[in-house]
């Protein structure tokens, strides 16, 4: 038996927000204790002792997780502000938890390996059934992925989500029960009886012809066609790029992203620009390669919209009439940017194809951990997205 409690507040005070989202919660879940609480929080509710002593009152939690986002998905639609939370009581879902902080770029790869490996221990003897990670800090987590699909595997489903907050002060929060954390990574490895079900989208389309990566090394764009990468937003947008801010070239970058060919015909994975470097070369959020085709690319409301309606449809097919416990959702900051306030409306499709009575709860993210559409059947290559919505059907 699996019960859910969700509740969120946007009430104008932090304090009372935090108490009537876990009040809420409480009341659904009507149970004394909870096995798991997710906690997620926009910029304007920081989780301090206060906030997580009062969570720990009402809920009484075994473990908890906390991360920062710019938006909350939650049963009623969207809130680009305020503080949810999920409760879990569970006999057939089990939890491996586990964490690695201050990480090092140079010594991600490790991290990932004993990331994933702490978690199994934490799990025990329950079959493993999917793995959620919670990032925050450096960049290249392709490289703590490499460590994680080593230590799991490549046929567990891996996702997870970068914690984003006010992108302009580069604020980025999880905390693992109560202890917040910069630059670390939770893990969360789900066990049990329950499948885990995952599909991901993202409705960004080429603009323009296609160009090839003639420079690159990890996430770093140098030529593009033989010329400096930065001559490809150049070439769309008159205004001197070098002399923007970062903060405004990273809104161009989320509404613009760059779609790097896959193996798989009309498929791309999107990168986010990061920073322009001195010699016009682009920083990328994930990693890129040489000979890549490379495009500009653009979306709009409704291919955005479109792109959850078919990761919702495919996740459906892949429960064959099976009714999951919950939806967990992670979704682009850009999406959340692109939809605005019709981002709600998206929620209310994804509920009509699996029922209005099943539990949603999500963020928004600055970088989504996914396995790559097109990948083999019987394989999860879990990548770095961008740009992109991914489900989760938990139970």
């Amino acid at each position: 038996m699996t019960t859910i409690g969700i509740g969120s507040s946007q009430d104008p005070n932090p304090t009372l927000a935090f108490k009537e989202a876990a009040i809420m919660a409480k009341h659904q879940i009507n149970l004394p204790e909870s096995d798991l609480v997710l906690i997620f929080s926009t910029d304007e509710y920081p989780l301090d002792q206060n906030a997580f002593n009062t969570i720990q009152k009402i809920l009484q939690p075994k473990r908890s997780i906390y991360a920062l986002t710019t938006g909350l998905i939650i049963p009623q639609g969207t809130a680009p502000r305020g503080v949810g939370i999920l409760a879990i009581s569970s006999k057939d879902i089990r939890f491996g938890i586990s964490t690695r902080n201050n990480l090092n770029q140079t010594l991600l790869h490790e991290a990932g390996l004993r990331l994933g490996r702490e978690a199994v221990t934490s799990l025990g003897t329950p079959k493993r059934q999917g793995f959620i990670s919670f990032v925050s800090g450096p960049q290249k987590n392709q490289l703590l992925l490499r460590g994680l699909q080593e230590s799991l595997g490549h046929t567990l489903p891996i996702i997870g989500a970068i914690s984003s907050g006010q992108i302009a002060k580069e604020s980025s929060l999880i905390a693992l029960d109560g202890t917040t954390q910069e630059s670390a990574a939770i893990g969360l490895l789900i066990g049990g009886t329950e499948p885990v079900i995952v599909a991901t989208r993202h409705g960004w389309q080429p603009l323009g012809r296609p160009r090839i990566i003639t420079d690159a090394e990890g996430g770093i764009i140098r030529k593009i066609d033989g010329q400096p990468a930065i001559d490809l937003y150049s070439n769309y947008f008159p205004e001197d790029l070098i002399t923007m801010t970062p903060y405004k070239f990273r809104n161009l970058g989320l509404l613009y992203p760059l779609g790097i060919s896959t193996d798989t015909p009309r498929t791309y994975y999107i990168r986010h620009i990061t920073d322009i470097l001195s010699d016009g070369s682009l920083s990328c959020q994930g990693d890129v390669a040489k000979g890549r085709t490379i495009y500009l690319m653009i979306s709009d409301k409704d291919a955005c919209r479109q792109a959850a309606h078919d990761a919702a449809m495919e996740v459906r097919e892949k429960l064959n009439g099976h009714t999951p416990k919950m939806l967990l959702i992670f979704e682009s900051m850009a999406r959340q940017r692109l939809l605005g306030r019709g981002a709600s409306h998206e929620i209310s499709l994804i509920k009509e194809i699996f029922g209005f009575a099943t539990p949603v709860f999500g963020m928004y993210t600055y970088g989504e951990l996914a396995p790559a559409k097109g990948s083999q059947k019987h394989t999860q290559d879990t990548q770095l997205q961008s740009a992109s919505i991914v489900i989760a059907a938990i139970g």
